[in-house]
């Protein structure tokens, strides 16, 4: 049976979004071993802290767009001078976020420990910028995702080699998100003149109101988004204040590679936006796929990290495949909060009532991190992330099911 020409779109625009975000977590698993058997474990785990730190900042600079932008974008794809002025105001936006989140992170060089590691927090510093700062959204709610592919993968691949040729040992950790960030910023100046030259918007003169209209618009998304962190994120860096640079690489890396798992469901969100904002009612059809997945990759997680890992790592997967076995609990639950939030809630006015569901989950989980993590460490720390998304997920669906009773022709509204 032949696939519809919107079916055969969603997988056109999955299998490019793959190519150019998914490959930000396909490299760890070149780069996660590599970097865990040249650096140690503890050197990994001072990495982990640096960018745990930049976490905060990439996700104040991102501020939701990669929802709200990709939304506004698809509804204005045939209106040429319409698609122009939102894409100016959001990037224009990005460039107000980011100066501000700029000067807070160079504040931070006052204090002893930050100014003793200088160099790896001006890495990251610029590996923040390069993600927060990149129009994916543009490419992304156009289903023009092509465009980038190969240029992301181009760059990917550089910086992937470059590490790997320069990095030697324990005293180069600076150099990854160094590399890394320079190579994302040199992706946002092609990605940038690419959509230009081809014609796809211009920038219009910036206009101050319309640029706090969607930096206030995108509030709810930005809360969702953020508050996450505030529970997935802060785990590693509160164990990295309270436990060692060793314990904290192990269960930095075990997490990393939940991640990876985590982004497949990520993906298949964004790349189902913009079908998902025109026809609300093939949801269904999204939901099986999505929690499909979640079982997949969750059971795989469970039963094969004690087989895997042992490939990947020299010395440490013996201490991080119990971590990950855990950590994968909480993929399915992970994919149904994005199959249930970020694609319907969003889509159908709950922004606001999704908002409260993540921010008070997420809230919760850091106060109950600050306890239960100096006393349990890791297993502590995989307790709240678990726990946390099972929580969140649970109360994404009843508030789904509540406020759209029928999944099948609610529609969407604008």
């Amino acid at each position: 049976m032949p696939l519809s020409s919107d079916v055969r779109r969603v997988v056109k625009n999955f299998a490019y979004l793959f190519v150019t975000k998914g490959i930000d977590f396909i490299i760890p698993l070149v780069l996660l071993p590599f970097l865990i058997n040249t650096l140690g474990i503890a050197a990994y785990g001072t990495l982990a802290f640096a960018l745990a730190i930049g976490v905060y900042f990439t996700s104040f600079m991102q501020y939701g767009f990669n929802i709200t932008a990709v939304r506004d974008i698809a509804r204005q794809r045939q209106d040429q001078q319409g698609l122009s002025s939102t894409f100016s105001h959001y990037f224009y936006a990005s460039l107000v976020i980011c100066t501000v989140a700029c000067l807070g992170f160079l504040s931070l060089f006052f204090l002893d420990f930050f100014s003793q590691h200088q160099a790896l927090y001006v890495g990251v510093l610029l590996f923040c910028l390069s993600q927060a700062l990149l129009p994916l959204w543009l490419f992304q709610g156009l289903e023009r995702m092509e465009f980038v592919a190969l240029l992301n993968t181009g760059i990917k691949v550089a910086y992937v080699i470059l590490i790997i040729a320069l990095v030697r040992d324990a005293e180069d950790v600076y150099l990854v998100p160094m590399i890394q960030g320079a190579a994302g910023l040199l992706g946002v100046c092609l990605s940038i003149i690419l959509a230009l030259k081809l014609r796809l918007v211009r920038f219009t003169l910036p206009q101050i109101q319309p640029v706090f209209a969607v930096v206030q618009q995108g509030w709810s998304a930005f809360v969702i988004q953020v508050a996450p962190t505030l529970y997935s994120n802060s785990s590693t860096f509160i164990l990295g204040l309270y436990s060692n640079p060793a314990t904290v690489g192990i269960y930095a890396a075990a997490l990393r590679i939940i991640d990876i798992l985590n982004a497949v469901g990520f993906l298949l969100t964004n790349a189902v936006l913009p079908y998902l904002a025109r026809d609300l009612s093939k949801h269904v059809l999204v939901a099986k796929l999505m929690l499909s997945a979640g079982v997949t990759l969750t059971l795989g997680g469970v039963f094969f990290a004690p087989y895997v890992l042992p490939w990947l790592f020299d010395q440490s997967s013996s201490d991080i495949s119990p971590m990950v076995q855990i950590l994968s609990l909480m993929v399915l639950f992970i994919f149904t909060r994005f199959c249930f939030g970020n694609a319907y809630l969003m889509l159908i006015g709950g922004d606001t009532l999704y908002q409260r569901i993540v921010l008070s989950c997420s809230l919760v989980a850091f106060a109950l991190s600050w306890w239960v993590i100096p006393r349990f460490e890791t297993w502590g720390a995989a307790g709240i992330m678990v726990g946390t998304s099972v929580v969140m997920a649970v109360l994404t669906l009843v508030a789904a099911i509540k406020k759209g009773p029928s999944l099948v022709n609610t529609e969407v509204r604008e």
